[in-house]
C-alpha cells in the first residue's frame, strides 16, 4: 500500500491543479477517462508483477498493487496537461482532453488517488551524488591554467518563468559505477509564459574551470561528482540556473524507445548509409524512418567523419524532439502505458510534486528546431589538442555565457 499522505501535500496538490481545470466539466471527464481506462486495464494489471530494470525495491508498495479499477483510473494521472476549456473538440486534440480528465479524476478520488500517484513516481530511481576522490581529481583535474582561462564568474540570471532541467545520457555499462562520463548533456529549458521547450547542448570535450577543484572537460566533472558538481560546473561558468535533472544511460535510453516501439527521425543520406554499414539489414533511407531502439541510439552516437561531436549533439536533440512530440500525438492508452513502463528506467532528483507539475505543463508545450542549439557556437571557442587522440574546446565563457542566456531566457 502506499505511504499515508500528509494532509497539507495532497491540500497544495487539489489547490494547483484546481486553479487550471476549473471551468473543465467534470462529469463528462469522468465519463471519457473511464472509456480510456477501461482499454488498459488489462495490460496495467498484468504489468502490476513484472519486474523492470532499474527498479528500487525499497520503495513502499512496491510489492502490492491496488486493484484493477483503482490502477487504471489512479494511474492515468501519470502524464497530464489542461489547456482547453471547451467540451467538444476534434479528434486530433482528443488526447489533450483525456489528459485534463485524468486530472478531474485524480480530484475527485482525493487522498487515494493521490496516494497512487505517488506510489507509481516512486518507481522513478533518485539521484545520488558519488563522493568526490583524490585519484578521480588528480586524474582529470589540472590545477593550473594552462589556457589562461581564468576563474569562472559568471553572473546568475533568473526568472520565475524558466525552469531548466539537465538531461544526461551516460556511457555507463555494466559493472560501471554510478556516474561515468556524460556522454549527452543536454539543458531543456521550458518557459511557462511562451509554452515553448528549448533544447540546448553542451559540447562534452568543453574545458572549462571546474568550482573549487582546478580546470578540466566538462563530461569529467560528472564522472568526479555526479549531477552535483556537474551543476555546480555549468552555474559557475554560464550563468544559468539547474533547477533539476534526468538522467539514462545506452541501456536504459533503449528500454525507453523500446517502449515507444520505435522513434521516427528524418535521417540524411550520408547518415543513412553509414548507419547501414554497420548493419545491411537495416536498410535505412534518406528521408523519415522508424528506428528502433538500437538504431536510435547508434544514430546519437555516430560522430566519424559526419559532422564529429558537433553533429552528434545536433543528431541527439533531433531524437528527443521526435520522441517528445510522438507522445504527446498519442492517444491516452499509449501515454499511460509509456508512462508507467518509463519510471524505472529513469534517474532523477525531482520531487514526485515537481514532476506532476512538468508533465502536466508539457502536454500543451511545444519543441522544434526553432528552439535547438548548442554552446559553444561557431566563432566563440578554440580547439586544442591535449593528446594525440584527445582534442579539448576552449570556449570564451563571457560570450557563450550571453549566447545561452540569449537562446533559453530570449533576452
Amino acid at each position: 500500500m502506499a505511504n499515508k499522505i500528509p494532509k497539507t501535500d495532497l491540500e497544495d496538490f487539489r489547490r494547483e491543479l484546481e486553479e487550471d481545470i476549473r471551468n473543465f466539466n467534470r462529469e463528462d471527464a469522468v465519463k471519457e477517462v473511464k472509456q480510456a481506462s477501461s482499454q488498459s486495464s488489462s495490460r496495467h494489471s498484468s504489468s502490476s508483477h513484472h519486474s523492470h530494470p532499474g527498479s528500487s525495491s525499497g520503495h513502499s508498495g512496491s510489492s502490492t498493487r491496488p486493484s484493477s479499477r483503482h490502477s487504471s483510473s489512479h494511474h492515468s494521472s501519470s502524464s497530464h496537461r489542461s489547456s482547453h476549456s471547451h467540451h467538444k473538440q476534434k479528434h486530433g486534440k482528443k488526447p489533450v482532453k483525456i489528459i485534463c480528465a485524468i486530472l478531474a479524476i485524480v480530484l475527485l478520488l482525493g487522498a487515494g488517488g493521490y496516494g497512487f500517484l505517488q506510489w507509481e513516481l516512486n518507481r522513478i530511481n533518485r539521484s545520488s551524488t558519488d563522493e568526490v576522490t583524490t585519484k578521480e581529481v588528480n586524474d582529470h583535474i589540472d590545477t593550473e591554467d594552462l589556457y589562461g582561462m581564468g576563474s569562472s564568474d559568471a553572473e546568475m540570471i533568473s526568472d520565475p518563468n524558466i525552469t531548466n532541467i539537465l538531461l544526461v545520457g551516460q556511457d555507463r555499462e555494466k559493472g560501471d559505477k554510478a556516474e561515468m562520463r556524460s556522454d549527452a548533456m543536454i539543458i531543456c529549458s521550458i518557459n511557462s509564459k511562451t509554452k515553448e521547450i528549448t533544447l540546448c547542448s553542451l559540447m562534452r570535450d568543453m574545458y572549462v574551470p571546474v568550482p573549487d577543484l582546478g580546470y578540466g572537460m566538462l563530461n569529467h566533472t560528472y564522472m568526479i561528482g555526479g549531477f552535483d558538481l556537474l551543476e555546480k560546473t555549468i552555474e559557475s561558468n554560464f550563468g544559468i540556473p539547474i533547477d533539476g535533472n534526468i538522467e539514462v544511460d545506452f541501456q536504459r535510453f533503449m528500454q525507453l524507445i523500446d517502449i515507444m516501439g520505435g522513434v521516427n527521425v528524418n535521417i540524411t543520406a550520408e547518415e543513412a548509409a553509414y548507419m547501414n554499414k554497420r548493419y545491411s539489414s537495416w536498410n535505412l533511407k534518406a528521408g523519415e524512418n522508424r528506428l528502433t531502439a538500437e538504431q536510435a541510439l547508434y544514430y546519437c552516437r555516430i560522430r566519424e567523419n559526419i559532422g564529429g561531436d558537433w553533429g552528434r549533439t545536433d543528431r541527439q536533440r533531433k531524437v528527443i524532439m521526435s520522441a517528445f512530440n510522438q507522445l504527446k500525438s498519442s492517444g491516452a492508452k499509449t501515454l499511460l502505458n509509456f508512462a508507467h513502463d518509463a519510471m524505472p528506467a529513469l534517474t532523477t532528483n525531482l520531487t514526485n510534486t515537481k514532476i506532476i507539475k512538468y508533465a502536466y505543463a508539457l502536454a500543451s508545450y511545444s519543441m522544434d528546431s526553432s528552439h535547438s542549439y548548442r554552446i559553444p557556437e561557431e566563432g566563440t571557442y578554440t580547439q586544442e589538442v591535449r593528446e594525440e587522440t584527445l582534442h579539448v574546446l576552449i570556449p570564451d565563457l563571457k560570450k557563450n555565457s550571453k549566447l545561452i542566456k540569449e537562446h533559453l531566457y530570449k533576452y
